[in-house]
């Protein structure tokens, strides 16, 4: 998961050095180990572990987060100690691995949260609120404040999310910055791995039909719709019809 997170941090810097954020997130975890090795309690070992985390290094976030692409990117959160919901567990998630300690990442409606499975039930962590511990039925409650949603819908979305699900996840919110600032370059990476990760998607193939018209690239937009039109449902044709006109102009015009 580590490795992945870094691989789409290195899509908006290419010299990227993975072993330096690795070599960070073993000293942390060496800073970690020597407060939580005598606890033999679950709830005091993860209170030691955040309280390093949060306490000591500073690993938070806040709403300003949420505006810059870097807290998004794995090696500039471990730096920085500032990150979204989503990077701040996934760092936490990297350091507990070291030590041995059963945190997962957990894909929640609003907020990406850290799952710990003890011997008295799951404990939850909010890395963005500085490593907020809570128990099963607060987090349930917490979340059903921010998303409206029943506790009957949030309990099964607090199991551990797969690998494939986290990625997902973090891809997607960088896509959403990068439209919404008009960043077509990075978005037009994100969407070039969304596509691979999920390629019957209308909606990413779309996004980056409509990002390559920006970057001046019509020639893509016909290869993304090349074989597809007859599988669209009729309520997505009128968009890509309009898509292809535009770029048969653009081709027409540079001829």
């Amino acid at each position: 998961m580590t490795q992945a997170a870094l691989e789409i941090a290195r899509d908006a810097r290419p010299g990227l050095d993975f072993q330096v954020t690795m070599q960070h997130i073993a000293a942390l975890a060496d800073d970690a180990r020597s407060e939580i090795v005598r606890l033999r309690n679950d709830e005091e070992t993860l209170e030691a572990f955040c309280g390093v985390m949060a306490g000591t290094y500073g690993f938070a976030g806040n709403p300003g987060c949420f505006d810059r692409a870097d807290s998004s990117y794995l090696d500039q959160v471990v730096e920085t100690r500032q990150g979204i919901p989503i990077s701040l567990a996934l760092v936490y998630v990297a350091v507990a691995e070291q030590l041995g300690l059963p945190l997962t990442g957990v894909a929640a409606p609003a907020h990406f949260l850290c799952r710990f499975d003890g011997e008295q039930g799951p404990l939850f962590i909010d890395a963005f609120t500085s490593g907020r511990i809570m128990r099963e039925a607060e987090c349930v409650d917490w979340l059903g404040s921010i998303s409206g949603l029943s506790p009957q819908d949030l309990l099964p979305t607090l199991q551990p999310a797969p690998p494939r699900t986290i990625i997902l996840r973090l891809l997607n919110n960088l896509k959403t910055l990068h439209l919404r600032q008009s960043n077509w370059l990075n978005a037009e990476l994100v969407l070039r791995r969304l596509l691979a990760l999920r390629p019957s998607s209308f909606v990413d193939r779309r996004d980056l039909a409509s990002v390559s018209m920006m970057l001046g690239r019509p020639g893509r937009v016909m290869d993304l719709f090349r074989g597809q039109l007859s599988q669209l449902l009729p309520e997505e044709r009128q968009s890509v019809d309009e898509l292809l006109v535009s770029a048969r102009q653009m081709l027409a015009a540079c001829n």
